[in-house]
Formats: structure tokens, sequence, C-alpha cells
């Protein structure tokens, strides 16, 4: 397999994964009654989301997008 593609796949794997714990954790909040952990949970609900869009439609998929290209050319991006 391609570089380009494991890394691809790596996002999207590691992406469900975080979705696929917090989701365990809202729902144990919400059948454990316990409203502070909910509230709490719900506003990282909140930074998750925009993060997660910001990441795959912004600045960061722009810069995967340059680092593709500059490794199609055999440049080797800065970090």
């Amino acid at each position: 397999m391609s570089e380009q593609l494991l890394s691809a796949r790596g996002r999207v794997v590691i992406s469900i994964i975080v979705m696929i714990i917090f989701i365990a954790a809202l729902i144990v909040a919400f059948w454990s009654k316990n409203d502070n952990m909910l509230m709490v949970l719900v506003g990282v609900a909140a930074t998750n989301a925009t993060t997660v869009v910001g990441y795959w439609v912004g600045s960061s998929s722009g810069s995967t997008k340059k680092d593709d290209a500059l490794i199609a050319n055999q440049v080797t991006p800065l970090r």
C-alpha cells in the first residue's frame, strides 16, 4: 500500500476510535444520572466537533494536501 493511503486510513481510524470512546463516555454519564459529568461531556462534544470539522476541512486539511504534493514531487516537507 502507498504511504498516502496508510496515512489517510490512519487518520480515519483514529477519528473513529476517539468518537466511539467519547460516545461510550456520554452513554455512561447519561445512564449514571451524573448531571455534572454529562454537562462537561456535552461541552467537550461541542469542542470536539469544532476541532474535527476544522481538521478535515480547515487548515490541517490544506497542510496535508500540501505535504502530499511535496511528497509527490519528492520534496521533504518541513515539520
